[in-house]
């Protein structure tokens, strides 16, 4: 059919096909092949789908129906000793070779009686390929175009045009599982690969590398992805396996290590040298047992270090000061605590990510919230009043002698409390559009002794009030809001003319390769977790994301009306920008 372009008749799918045979080597011919009947034979190339998620292809007629039913039985179920059979190729375990060839090639008949093309892939035919069991192949399967005239006629179109063909598709009976032995099976001569995930124990790769080449189908949506046949690196395989089973430790973790925040595990080993899950139980008023696996899991991550010898444990003083000083500024089970909770609040955003619908702050648990704040605290106190304010042109001369602040989007006030605390002269004024925020804030406020110059209202950042304001502040909460253009005009009308807008976001590179580290993986976690999701709740949506970079961020800030713009101040997790009418 090269040369051919054919039309649709129903809007459904195009799928470009060329039709083409290909060897598949089933297994060297050696004398015992030969003797059980097996060799080299050219069959037309099938595509792997899911077996679950196709299932709701095949309801068109009741044909399709019973014969779908019929290849379940025939390909998942078991039809007794006859099926069994199966022969040594040298270390290789062939499985119902002979079957599946004569299954095959009686689904190709049936196929052709139905007008299905089988077939590599016409835009990727001319690829070079790794060498392997089965090529870049795309499923095919839909009713022919009844409009045309000859389906197997080349038309009077030219040339080399790529051929189009309108054909049903429909989930065939070779699942992933038939698949995946195959490719460990045929043809592999060398070492073992047994250990790797998914290969049938007497599984050997060939040459060290494995081909592998699919296409999947996703049910219902008429989606395919089409996999290149590539060769797999066993080394690199199974490197990338432990990684993620250090991975997964480390999530699981998370949640012990607010354990032993929430527990005082933690604070009850800062100091206390070398100690036994029973003293660390007796002193924290814990059992024994659960503290044990407990202090196993912290040995394992390196949190804590074991003697083996004595069957003590201990916390070294590097981990108690980031996990036992809240004045520290590497204090970080806040760090810990907000990640668990949006971990447990993931189900949500994958719901949201289907629709592109957002899920806000005020929807999130404790966790998130009061792990927020905990989180961000340290830092404030750490830089804030040293090195953020004193880097804002003549700010704190004004604070000194008495100025007028605006803390948007203040969350439970901690950047609120510290500049009252500091600067007794000032009055400051914290909103939030969470009232459960700010009832927290004004509790924080009276605790302090600075609720007489620190109030708190509730209010989205493009509706705060107040006019004539000396400094604005915004803290780690740009990024998440709806319409950031918006709140840098309010924050423009809200400034007096010589006003400052300080403005404090996560640390990040313009360019994602820039930020293809450690601090820049996590906080593209909590983008796609928290902020992303915040910002696509409200009006607008534009969702800059943790990581916008100074680029869009100044880009934000001119388009809000401000004139000037620079970075005053940094450090490994937050960038500090100025802007001025």
């Amino acid at each position: 059919m090269e040369g051919r372009q054919v039309s649709v008749v129903q809007e459904r799918c195009l799928a470009l096909t060329h039709r083409q045979d290909r060897d598949e080597r089933f297994c060297e011919q050696t004398p015992e092949c030969k003797s059980q009947g097996f060799r080299r034979r050219s069959v037309e190339e099938m595509s792997i789908v899911d077996e679950q998620e196709c299932r709701g292809l095949l309801s068109e007629d009741g044909e399709q129906t019973e014969r779908r039913r019929t290849h379940r039985k025939a390909f998942t179920g078991h039809a007794g000793p006859q099926c069994e059979r199966t022969f040594e190729c040298g270390r290789t375990r062939l499985w119902n070779a002979r079957e599946q060839v004569e299954r095959w090639a009686q689904q190709l008949e049936q196929s052709r009686e139905r007008e299905v093309h089988f077939g590599l892939d016409a835009l990727c035919s001319k690829d070079s390929h790794a060498p392997g069991v089965l090529g870049r192949v795309v499923e095919q399967r839909r009713l022919a175009d009844p409009g045309l005239a000859d389906q197997r006629q080349n038309s009077a179109a030219a040339g080399t045009r790529t051929c189009q063909c309108l054909v049903e598709r429909t989930a065939l009976c070779f699942t992933p599982e038939q698949h995946a032995r195959i490719v460990w099976s045929s043809g592999c001569r060398h070492r073992p690969v047994s250990h790797f995930p998914g290969a049938p124990p007497d599984a050997i790769a060939c040459r060290s590398s494995i081909a592998f080449g699919a296409t999947f189908h996703y049910g219902g949506h008429g989606m395919t992805q089409t996999l290149e046949a590539t060769a797999l690196d066993p080394a690199k395989l199974e490197k990338f396996v432990f990684r993620c089973v250090d991975e997964v430790g480390a999530t699981l973790n998370t949640a012990l290590v607010v354990m032993g925040d929430r527990l005082g595990l933690y604070r009850a080993m800062a100091g206390a040298g070398p100690i036994t899950p029973a003293e660390l139980a007796e002193r924290t008023g814990t059992a024994e047992r659960y503290v044990r696996e407990w202090l196993n899991a912290q040995a394992a991550g390196a949190f804590v270090e074991y003697d083996a010898e004595a069957g003590r444990y201990t916390l070294p003083p590097e981990q108690a000061v980031a996990l036992t000083d809240v004045d520290s500024p590497v204090y970080l089970p806040g760090f810990f605590q907000i990640a668990l909770g949006s971990v447990h609040d993931s189900a949500r955003i994958v719901e949201a990510a289907r629709t592109g619908g957002g899920v806000g702050w005020h929807e999130h648990g404790n966790d998130v919230l009061e792990g927020c704040e905990r989180f961000f605290r340290p830092g404030y106190h750490a830089n804030l009043l040293s090195s953020w304010l004193p880097a804002l042109d003549g700010v704190v001369d004004k604070l000194q002698r008495g100025a007028r602040v605006a803390d948007a989007g203040c969350g439970h006030g901690a950047s609120t409390v510290l500049m009252a605390t500091a600067y007794a002269n000032s009055s400051f004024v914290g909103s939030d559009y969470h009232d459960g925020s700010i009832e927290i804030a004004r509790e924080r406020a009276e605790s302090a002794g600075v609720a007489d110059r620190a109030r708190f209202e509730v209010a989205t950042a493009t509706s705060f009030s107040g006019r004539g304001y000396d400094l604005v502040t915004m803290f780690d909460c740009l990024h998440d809001m709806g319409d950031p253009i918006g709140a840098a005009r309010h924050v423009r009308d809200a400034l007096a003319p010589d006003g400052a807008w300080m403005i404090v976001e996560p640390a990040a590179g313009d360019r994602v390769e820039e930020n293809l580290n450690l601090v820049g993986r996590a906080y593209y976690c909590f983008s796609t977790l928290l902020c992303t999701p915040a910002s696509l709740s409200q009006e607008v949506g534009l969702a800059l994301g943790a990581q916008a970079g100074e680029a869009r961020i100044h880009d934000v800030v001119i388009a809000g009306g401000f004139t000037r713009f620079q970075r005053v101040a940094a450090t490994p997790f937050n960038f500090v920008y100025e802007a001025r009418p």
